[in-house]
């Protein structure tokens, strides 16, 4: 009875707390849906993404908004998890990214992140 008990708890948890990881793009809120949108704009725009790639890139943005939005409400309370695990989301994020584009399009997008990196960071 108590295994039951912990499994109903866990199983309501999940659905409440972090299980937005497979929404589809109707389930999501309006705001992650539109910074998803405006994401993937701002990106093919830099790296002219064809019209695929830029429908798999919107489906990872609202994925990495939702886990973002999860990983913030689980620890917020711990600022070091809290970091630990939205590192970890980044960096998931960007492998994902990087396996998506071609080698021109890579080059435009590490050459977009450079430039931003140089404007946010004076000392370089």
């Amino acid at each position: 009875m108590l295994k039951l008990c912990l499994l109903a708890i866990t199983v309501f948890t999940l659905q409440n707390a972090g299980g937005n990881f497979a929404r589809s793009s109707s389930d999501n809120p309006p705001s992650i849906h539109a910074r998803a949108t405006s994401m993937a704009r701002a990106l093919a725009a830099k790296v002219n993404l064809e019209e695929g790639q830029y429908v798999k890139v919107k489906q990872l943005n609202e994925q990495m908004l939702n886990e973002v939005e999860g990983i913030k409400n689980e620890y917020a309370a711990d600022q070091a998890m809290l970091d630990h695990h939205l590192a970890s989301a980044q960096t998931r994020y960007n492998a994902a990214l990087l396996e998506l584009m071609h080698p021109a399009q890579l080059a435009l997008y590490q050459q977009a992140r450079s430039s931003m990196t140089a404007l946010f960071n004076p000392t370089k």
